[in-house]
């Protein structure tokens, strides 16, 4: 995961001057970080929407350059910590803006010297991140983030605002009992909801804009999340699957990330199995049907046919025993005769010999 910085203004290092001359003091570089939140795994209770502040125990990794010369690095890869409310270099190294020129920051989150190189392409730089893992167990994922903030100059409080967009695509599963008819409801209880065919470890290349347009390569689609496994009955209520239970608190559901990817059709699957009670409906006792099972596509759902990067995707599944109440049954008639009358005909009594 990327983490984000807040800094306040750093010491002041004079630089000598004459009776007439005063120079303007050069002052480390800091930071002042936030997340734009569609929920960042790294700070789960926070804001849906909006940005929300990165988490002080968390670090992040930043380059800059200088004059949007590639070969002038003011910052290489330098990890940035919270130290007693500041965001600056993690080390003991103080980085001090240059006297002149402008810098450009580039920003990643988690910090990964290996797998993390900053890549000219079309004359714009942008973040070349590869064996991104995501991590396939949920709540302990990694919640990949990019910054970057373009022209800055210093100033007496040179801190550096810089706000961090997600790489990945969120999903999170809710699920109700949508029986309209009263004598039906409460009839499906929940055993448990999978979700397959999914990636999540890749190479990303970034876009113009930081987390917009990003490239994603060397996809693996095989993952697949239990989002619950248990047996609960369903309720009215819109609910928020959660491994072994379910609430009403979106913060406490079993989301996870996933990889932004085009679907496929049968590829990425919601698959569920749930048991129907025995239930008795116009005067008939219907035995109980156990274990269940159903399989929708997410192609079938998803506007565009994809996950894009820094959306939720909210899957609101409904169980319905209205289809109980579609039983084929006849209304047998007989349609009466209908009547011909054929008249005219005559018995001529004087035709004959006599």
């Amino acid at each position: 995961m990327k983490r984000v910085l807040t800094i306040v203004a750093a010491a002041v290092v004079l630089i000598g001057c004459s009776q007439n001359e005063l120079l303007i003091p050069r002052t480390e570089v800091t930071f002042g970080p936030s997340t734009v939140s569609t929920k960042a795994l790294i700070n789960p209770w926070g804001s849906e929407n909006g940005e929300i502040s990165f988490p002080e125990a968390e670090s992040f990794a930043v380059s800059a350059i200088v004059d949007d010369n590639p070969n002038n690095f003011l910052m290489n890869n330098v990890v940035i910590e919270n130290k007693e409310g500041e965001w600056k270099a993690a080390s003991d190294n103080v980085y001090l803006w240059p006297e002149k020129g402008t810098v450009d920051f580039y920003a990643y989150y988690p910090y990964s010297a290996d797998n993390a190189e900053l890549k000219m392409v079309n004359e714009t730089f942008r973040w070349n991140l590869t064996n991104v893992n995501l991590g396939s167990a949920i709540g302990e994922q990694a919640d990949p983030l990019v910054a970057t903030t373009n022209d800055q100059i210093a100033t007496e409080m040179p801190i550096v605002k810089m706000v961090f967009k997600h790489i990945s695509s969120q999903v999170v599963v809710t699920a109700r009992d949508a029986t309209t008819r009263d004598e039906l409801k409460g009839k499906i209880r929940l055993k448990e909801v999978r979700v397959g065919g999914v990636s999540v470890t890749g190479d990303y290349l970034d876009g113009p804009e930081p987390g917009k347009g990003g490239e994603w390569s060397n996809l693996d689609n095989t993952t697949e999340f239990v989002l619950f496994s248990g047996d609960e009955y369903l309720t009215q209520e819109d609910r928020y699957l959660s491994i072994d239970s379910m609430t009403s608190i979106q913060d406490k559901s079993a989301l996870f990330v996933v990889v932004p990817t085009p679907l496929k059709v049968d590829i990425q699957t919601i698959s569920v199995v749930y048991d129907i009670d025995e239930f008795s409906l116009n005067g008939q006792i219907y035995s109980a049907r156990p274990n269940q099972k159903a399989t929708v596509s997410l192609y079938d759902y998803n506007k565009n046919w994809e996950f894009k990067a820094g959306v939720r995707y909210v899957y609101h599944l409904g169980f319905s025993m209205n289809g109980a109440n579609n039983e084929i049954r006849f209304e047998p008639v007989v349609s009466g005769w209908e009547q011909e009358d054929i008249n005219d005909i005559v018995f001529d009594c004087f035709a004959g010999k006599y």
